[in-house]
């Protein structure tokens, strides 16, 4: 079947939050948080649109996941099967839209870098397979 990836601009819609809490209930990895919020703490946070720009992935009009860039210049996926396509697909369209804000030395670099779980080998697959190139691991303590 052939993918018909999109992506839609986050704006804070009440349908968009409610999509988003819903992805967040069936996500297996996480970077950032260790309990499930409620929907109200879910809301409050994605109203404080903490992201440079971020967008809903939807395939086949099914919406399948979240990316953004944060002001670090990071890019973050939230996608529970992730694949070459939809990936490639959402970088070709960050990369082209956005550029990378300025070096601050110590805090941001001068490029876009994407954060992944460790326990998600099937993300950094596909990130592998791409022509990205892991610069570290990272540990929490």
């Amino acid at each position: 079947m052939k993918k018909n990836i999109e992506l839609e601009k986050f704006t804070g819609e009440d349908k968009q939050i409610r999509i988003l809490y819903d992805l967040l209930e069936s996500r297996e990895f996480n970077i950032s948080h260790n309990y499930q919020p409620s929907i109200k703490e879910h809301r409050e946070f994605s109203l404080r649109n903490p992201y440079r720009t971020w967008f809903l992935i939807k395939n086949n009009g099914e919406y399948i996941g979240s990316t953004y860039i944060q002001d670090n210049n990071s890019i973050g996926f939230n996608i529970n099967e992730p694949s070459i396509s939809i990936v490639r697909y959402c970088l070709d369209f960050l990369l082209t839209n956005f550029k990378p804000l300025d070096v601050i030395k110590s805090v941001r670099p001068n490029y876009f870098f994407v954060n992944v779980p460790y326990s998600n080998i099937q993300m950094r697959e596909v990130l592998n397979s791409l022509y990205e190139k892991p610069i570290q691991v990272s540990y929490k303590l």
